[in-house]
């Protein structure tokens, strides 16, 4: 426990006392718990967790999660019972990172389910998705907002920023455009859409041919903001 949350806490480049001055936990209290080996309650086994937005699990045992979840109020157990489903989730975010492996697209489909569609816990995916800012009226072209460093447009296309983009998809045949666009804003009314597609464009003299599956979803940020998510892989 104690290596585990000190970990945590690393990670996300804070500390125990400022983490128990965030959310009103006495510091003494939890890290006398800490040193002694002491258990800590659900309660703040919880607070800690979401604080360092780490699922809960990832801090406890089978045996101590069970014990933290006994004589525990029904909407905490559900808080509980909703930790243990993202921690899997980010197990195998951490375990497909370290060994250097792609996102897929079951995980990134679970990812917008766990987190309804907000970019809360957005590191593990950043570098692999699109964000886009949502298709208006007046629009003649795609309009990304973020673009990952690993997603499938910047890898195939040799994309390394936002002008990069708009200079090399504008030359893109006009019926591909208008029908990505399309499927853009039909994806705004839909938790997300699940598609297969064939491209065969051409490139700074390289003809490029690809099928892949392309997920939409609409989005929002941190700040409120709406967005549209786009994550490609290739298919065989």
């Amino acid at each position: 426990m104690k290596d585990l949350l000190l970990e945590a806490c690393a990670i996300r480049n804070t500390s125990l006392r400022q983490v128990c001055l965030k959310t009103g936990l006495n510091y003494k209290t939890i890290n006398g718990k800490i040193n002694k080996g002491v258990e800590f309650t659900a309660r703040e086994l919880f607070t800690i967790s979401q604080a360092l937005r780490f699922p809960m699990e990832h801090f406890l045992s089978d045996s101590l999660a069970c014990s933290a979840v006994q004589d525990s109020s029904p909407d905490l157990i559900m808080e509980t019972a909703e930790q243990i489903v993202e921690s899997a989730l980010f197990r195998a975010r951490e375990k497909a990172r370290q060994n250097g492996q792609h996102l897929d697209t079951d995980t990134l489909l679970n990812w917008l389910q766990v987190n309804g569609g907000r970019l809360d816990n957005f590191e593990p995916i950043k570098d692999h998705v699109d964000l886009y800012r949502p298709i208006r009226p007046e629009d003649r072209t795609l309009q990304p907002e973020r673009l990952g460093r690993f997603s499938l447009a910047s890898v195939t296309f040799d994309i390394h920023s936002v002008d990069d983009f708009v200079d090399k998809v504008g030359r893109f045949d006009h019926k591909i455009i208008s029908s990505t666009m399309k499927a853009h804003v039909e994806a705004r009314s839909v938790p997300y859409r699940v598609e297969d597609i064939t491209i065969d464009v051409s490139i700074a003299g390289r003809n490029i041919h690809k099928r892949y599956r392309r997920v939409l979803a609409p989005v929002i940020d941190e700040n409120g903001k709406e967005l549209t998510l786009l994550f490609a892989r290739t298919l065989a």
